[in-house]
């Protein structure tokens, strides 16, 4: 009898934490107040990351592609809009070193003795990140924003802990999902933060080109903010590329990440090393 009565209590104790779990994994409700147009959330979302015009990170990115999977240490310098570079690093030094500024695209491949210079467009990009975007594409999308003009027609609807913003492009639909802080769920529309947790890229014909994730939000401080103490901006410490057209993906993880330091113009340039006949990487 006792036995029973011992099982029973456990049994109870056991049926009350699945409902306590069960509660803990429903998912937030819709903002209370939500935001009324696309275009509106597109702007509050891009007034918040406004202050950010470069990145310096330190960063451990893995990509797989058609050569498996490659793992490594990545510096990169990021300045809007379309300013980028990657350096790839060794315990000894760099070993390849992307860049590419007003319009010029350069990779350095130490490994293979090889220099390629081009336009920079998507397919040269791709040549070294494995994922086909363009150089103001990569910027902006690093940095958590969503790449484009802000007065493409768009349409919003309120979900879960947030928002699925759909955008109209010519080159195809773009549908972003964004949370809201859960401090923000009640209040005025203008005053809820965004962060993008999800974009996919779509063909003319509906199928997903590219699909990026945004994980692990962190506050940066602004070093050229004048309040006092210093704001920040939420920027993601993980972004996953999937690049579902060339079957690639790319996972950057930031170890070290500040914004607004100050980046010499020409850190974005380079030329062939002596001995080093350049190559003409075309877009093609």
């Amino acid at each position: 009898m006792r036995a029973h009565h011992a099982l029973s209590t456990r049994s109870a104790l056991a049926s009350a934490a699945l409902v306590v779990a069960l509660a803990g994994c429903r998912p937030p409700p819709p903002p209370t107040l939500p935001i009324a147009a696309g275009a509106d959330a597109l702007a509050l979302h891009g007034s918040l990351r406004a202050a950010v015009r470069s990145v310096h990170a330190v960063a451990r990115v893995e990509q797989r592609g058609d050569r498996g999977r490659v793992r490594g240490t990545v510096y990169m310098l990021l300045a809007l809009p379309v300013e980028m570079r990657f350096d790839v690093m060794s315990p000894f030094g760099p070993v390849a070193t992307l860049t590419a500024a007003n319009g010029a695209f350069a990779l350095l491949d130490q490994r293979e003795g090889r220099f390629l210079e081009g336009p920079a467009c998507a397919a040269n990009v791709q040549r070294f990140l494995g994922v086909a975007l363009a150089p103001d594409e990569v910027v902006t999308l690093m940095m958590g924003g969503v790449p484009g003009d802000l007065a493409r027609p768009s349409r919003i609807e309120p979900r879960a802990g947030g928002y699925r913003v759909v955008v109209d492009d010519p080159r195809g639909v773009l549908e972003a999902d964004f949370d809201v802080r859960a401090e923000d769920l009640d209040a005025e529309p203008t005053a809820q933060h965004l962060r993008l947790r999800r974009l996919v890229v779509r063909t003319p014909n509906g199928r997903p080109r590219l699909v990026l994730h945004y994980e692990d939000y962190r506050v940066v401080q602004d070093p050229n903010d004048a309040a006092e103490p210093q704001r920040g901006v939420a920027l993601p410490f993980v972004v996953r590329i999937e690049d579902r057209v060339a079957d690639t993906s790319l996972v950057v993880r930031f170890r070290e990440l500040n914004v607004n330091g100050e980046l010499d113009p020409v850190a974005f340039q380079q030329a062939a090393p002596t001995g080093v006949v350049p190559e003409h990487a075309p877009c093609d």
